[in-house]
Order: C-alpha cells, then sequence, then structure tokens
C-alpha cells in the first residue's frame, strides 16, 4: 500500500502546483488588462 499513498501524495502535489500556475496566470491577465504590465514586444525572428 506504500507505493499508492506516495503515488497519492504526488499527484496531490501536482495538482496543487498546477492550481498555484493557472492563479498566478490569472492574476497576470488582470494585470495585463488593467493596464499595469505589459506583454514584451518581439523584435527579432
Amino acid at each position: 500500500m506504500e507505493p499508492i499513498a506516495i503515488y497519492d501524495a504526488a499527484a496531490t502535489a501536482r495538482l496543487l502546483d498546477f492550481g498555484v500556475l493557472i492563479d498566478a496566470l490569472a492574476t497576470a491577465a488582470q494585470e495585463h488588462d488593467a493596464g499595469r504590465i505589459h506583454a514584451p514586444v518581439r523584435t527579432g525572428v
């Protein structure tokens, strides 16, 4: 049973990390929409 518990903990950690990523992206999108941050401009190929 121990490998299953380790797998569950790892899967939970990945889901939490994914949730943090989604939250960060949502915050960045709100900041961008409010004009507080700007997308980088590509100048080269």
